[in-house]
C-alpha cells in the first residue's frame, strides 16, 4: 500500500509505504525525486483507534524514515498519509490519503 504525496517526481515528492501483510508489518515515510529542501511526512492510523503514527523522511531526496512495525488484525481498515513539508515544525502540504483493508 503506497500513497505519493501530490508534487510530480521532478518538483521532489515523496510516499508513504505500508507493507499491508498482516501482523508487525512495516510503515515508512520516503522522499524521492528532485533535491527540494522539504521532508516527506508520513501518517498511519486505523480503525476503531484513531491515534496517528508520523514519520519524517528528514535526510533529504532518495532516503527513508526508519519502518515503524504496525500490529493489525486482519480486517482492519489502514490509513496512509504522505505530505511534504518545509522543515520539521513546518505546515503539510501538498498531502494524499489512501486507505485499505489489511490482509
Amino acid at each position: 500500500m503506497i500513497v505519493y504525496s501530490a508534487d510530480p517526481y521532478s518538483a521532489g515528492n515523496g510516499f508513504a509505504i505500508y507493507t499491508n501483510s498482516g501482523i508487525d508489518s512495516a510503515f515508512r515515510a520516503c522522499d524521492e525525486g528532485a533535491a527540494d529542501g522539504r521532508r516527506t511526512i508520513g501518517r498511519i492510523w486505523w480503525e476503531s483507534v484513531y491515534a496517528k503514527v508520523t514519520l519524517h523522511a528528514a535526510n533529504g531526496s532518495g532516503t527513508c524514515s526508519e519502518p515503524y512495525y504496525v500490529r493489525l488484525l486482519s480486517g482492519t481498515r489502514v490509513y496512509v498519509e504522505a505530505c511534504e513539508r518545509q522543515g520539521a515544525s513546518g505546515a503539510d502540504e501538498k498531502c494524499r490519503t489512501t486507505w485499505d483493508i489489511v490482509a
